[in-house]
């Protein structure tokens, strides 16, 4: 059992969040970008789904995205009871440069992979995430071998972008340069850089199903590491705080780290050929989409409310149907890894706790 896994999928993702861009676009956004400041023009850019003229690279989610293919974003719009629009959901825009080829070369570990790169952008700023799926069954040594490759951001250089090797960062520095360049009058505009941030999903390949409590100490050391990329004494420490513990069928499970990622066991559902087709993918989708959306959410009402915002006509009314969206989020999302991370997530909680001076609530629309 948990000897070797078959697949195995890797994301890893940033989050940089970008202040004064809903309270001031005018100084913030380039002509064509200024829709992202304006409510109506954002709803009108994705009415019409269409690529944004004069940014090739950046277009809104088509409806296979936002419901058919993807349980988060099926889920995410009933959050609000008021049927708001795109701009009051705060639902993001893809960027996606096609030229950009990225490469994980690790040649200990036999492995040199396509990484996909896809990035998310908000009128609050974006979020990156390289992707990374195993083509083939690896045993759980070269699975956690990997992990650390991955977590090590000293002396190690596992992604080759144009040539150059280099960490995740490098892969994020420049997306996050080419997407400033081409939305931001200011290319250099600051604001907190969240990273990195793992999901981990992998199915034993003897697709023996089991439950987390029924696992050795040292199958659940292995399930740990491969979020953490720790061993040894590190190890031991990160199991007295294990994080969220999440069943998702009836042996299938996720262990969340709040400042670390989630693993996900998903052995029982990859007993269907199909799910690992497709639905093995879309599973560790959804629970990065869950993570960048909701911490975007807390992070701009966390803005708002520290800089006294609350009453600005323009963020205030913002602010609280993000609000709003994560309190009903922690009440009970249809999403499973939503409501997990809006119940432990430190960023998150606070803004959801009772009496935490909440900016004003969302008015209904008209």
């Amino acid at each position: 059992m948990l000897e070797a896994f078959d697949p195995v999928e890797i994301f890893i993702s940033d989050l940089h969040v970008l202040p004064g861009g809903v309270a001031n676009p005018a100084g913030t956004f380039r002509p064509a970008a200024a829709f992202l400041g304006d409510p109506a023009a954002y709803a009108a850019r994705y009415a019409d789904r269409a690529p944004i003229a004069g940014i090739p690279e950046l277009r809104p989610m088509g409806r296979r995205r936002l419901a058919r293919l993807n349980l988060f974003w099926a889920a995410y719009r009933h959050l609000s009871p008021f049927n708001p629009g795109p701009w009051e959901l705060l639902l993001p825009l893809i960027w996606e440069d096609r030229k950009l080829e990225v490469r994980l070369v690790v040649p200990e570990l036999g492995l040199d992979l396509p990484v996909a790169v896809r990035t998310v952008v908000w009128p609050t700023g974006w979020s990156t995430s390289l992707e990374i799926r195993l083509a083939d069954a690896v045993t759980r040594d070269t699975a956690l071998a990997l992990s650390a490759v991955l977590r090590a951001t000293q002396d190690r250089k596992p992604f080759v972008l144009a040539g150059q090797p280099g960490p995740a960062s490098q892969v994020f520095r420049h997306v996050g340069k080419r997407i400033a360049s081409a939305l931001l009058l200011d290319a250099d505009t600051g604001g907190p850089t969240i990273a990195a941030w793992y999901v981990v999903a992998v199915a034993d390949a003897s697709r023996t199903a089991a439950q987390y409590g029924s696992l050795t100490i040292p199958q659940r050391q292995a399930v740990h590491q491969l979020l953490l990329g720790k061993a040894g004494a590190a190890q031991q420490a990160a199991l007295k705080n294990e994080g969220k513990l999440t069943r998702i069928a009836e042996s299938d499970f996720a262990v969340t780290h709040p400042d670390h990622g989630t693993v996900l066991c998903l052995t029982e559902l990859a007993d269907d050929p199909d799910f690992v087709e497709r639905g093995f993918h879309c599973f560790a989708a959804n629970v990065r989409t869950a993570w960048a959306q909701m911490l975007m959410l807390a992070h701009f009402v966390g803005q708002v409310t520290n800089g006294g915002k609350q009453n600005d006509p323009r963020v205030g009314p913002l602010a609280a149907s993000a609000r709003q969206i994560l309190t009903q989020a922690q009440a009970g999302a249809k999403h499973f890894f939503t409501r997990e991370l809006c119940l432990i997530h430190p960023t998150v909680a606070k803004l959801t706790t009772p009496g935490a001076n909440p900016p004003p609530a969302a008015a209904a629309p008209p």
